[in-house]
């Protein structure tokens, strides 16, 4: 009869142990996600300051910069020595001229 107590007792100990093996982990789970997204968050915010920190861009038109009114004086275009790679199949393409 001290045996049949010991083991069903054993066994509702065990039982009890693996119910709250369990809920910790669920616990384990919320904490890492909650964890997540206040880290992603905080990156957000992160990025934030950083874009209002970035330099402005230069005007479209900087009149101390213009070309000459007659440029370009040709209209031709010449590639010396191209190489392309497109992909990795096809390799590439040597001395390439229009």
């Amino acid at each position: 009869m001290l045996v049949v107590q010991f083991i069903f007792g054993f066994a509702g100990m065990a039982g009890l142990a693996v119910t709250y093996g369990l809920n910790l982990n669920a616990r384990q789970s919320r904490w890492i996600l909650s964890l997540c997204k206040l880290e992603n968050r905080i990156i957000s915010v992160e990025r934030i300051q950083q874009y209002t920190r970035l330099p402005s861009e230069a005007p479209a038109i900087i009149k101390d910069s213009r070309p000459p009114h007659d440029w370009p004086s040709s209209g031709t275009v010449e590639f010396v020595n191209l190489q392309v790679n497109h992909t990795t199949i096809f390799g590439y393409l040597y001395s390439l001229s229009l």
